[in-house]
């Protein structure tokens, strides 16, 4: 009964010496996570308002025009609801060439 404990153990420390000798010297055992490069960046006033946003909003959140049409009597509000708005966008903007290059998108970084 002890030789058979004896062998099991050896036998278990061998193949745990073989896996970790593997996984350090071979490098396929931990990958390694690298960020991938995104290409587009966005413009707020080309690529966002009038696009994804009703041009209104950016019309008197820059230039103090149309406020009265969107509701709104502050230029300051509409910045901030523009800017806002526009953060976010970016983000899921962000995500979706992520996903397209095969990536994954993780604390603000797309990783693959």
């Amino acid at each position: 009964m002890k030789k058979k404990i004896i062998i099991i153990g050896v036998v278990i420390i061998v193949v745990l010496a073989v896996a970790i000798f593997y996984f350090l010297f071979t490098g396929k055992g931990i990958k390694k996570e690298t960020i991938v490069p995104l290409t587009t960046n966005y413009d707020i006033s080309q690529d966002y308002c009038g696009k994804a946003l009703d041009v209104h909003y950016c019309n008197c959140a820059f230039q103090g025009e149309d406020c009265e049409t969107i509701g709104l009597s502050d230029k300051d509000a509409a910045y901030r609801l523009v800017t806002a708005g526009f953060e976010k966008w970016v983000i899921e903007k962000k995500k979706e060439e992520c996903s397209e290059r095969g990536g994954r998108w993780a604390n603000d970084v797309c990783k693959k």
